[in-house]
């Protein structure tokens, strides 16, 4: 799940959502921003890639993964903690899908329905997942990230979603501000 904002100045308000459930909610003027990592087509949503982002995977501390970037190869031979695959895209379909795009199976030994529920059980030495690269300023006991894959390219966009429609003042001020967050991300002052 991701998030997605309703703006009212000089409020915003977060949720988490699916991306399909933020696409209904803006259609149905619930939301006025969602944020997703997957591009569901929409004639009513306009959705801007932002940026891409790096998976890397979450182990249990003191892993052997952890002397080394390891590669999709690599992983293959582990236990995997992964997210269940639903009828319309989400985040769950990358992992399997990079495993296939390089000839690999995916050894998934535990299916869980959010992040915090699979870095508990990464904790618990139940296995291991692969999450976006923020995740490592979680920094929680008994779970360690590797920073980096040894796979190039090994990524998940950021896609926001708005209505396609003239935005007014506060929307404006909030694409606005985020389009300085996504500018910013990549000078250096947003970690």
């Amino acid at each position: 799940m991701v998030m997605h904002m309703v703006v009212t100045l000089p409020e915003i308000t977060l949720h988490k959502r699916k991306t399909q459930e933020q696409i209904d909610a803006l259609k149905a003027v619930k939301i006025d921003i969602g944020f997703g990592r997957v591009h569901i087509e929409d004639p009513d949503v306009e959705q801007e890639f932002l940026f891409d982002e790096p998976l890397i995977s979450a182990a249990p501390s003191g892993s052997a993964l952890l002397h080394h970037p390891p590669s999709i190869k690599e992983l293959s031979k582990w236990p995997m903690i992964t997210f269940p695959a639903t009828l319309s895209p989400n985040f769950s379909d990358n992992a399997p899908g990079l495993f296939h795009r390089r000839g690999q199976r995916i050894n998934v030994k535990l299916q869980v329905n959010d992040l915090q529920t699979a870095l508990s059980l990464v904790a618990s030495n139940m296995g291991l997942t692969l999450v976006p690269a923020k995740v490592r300023r979680l920094q929680l006991d008994g779970v360690d990230c590797i920073h980096a894959l040894e796979d190039d390219n090994i990524t998940v966009p950021v896609i926001t979603l708005r209505r396609k429609e003239v935005p007014n003042a506060a929307i404006r001020l909030a694409n606005t501000t985020l389009d300085e967050l996504v500018d910013n991300r990549f000078t250096g002052w947003y970690p």
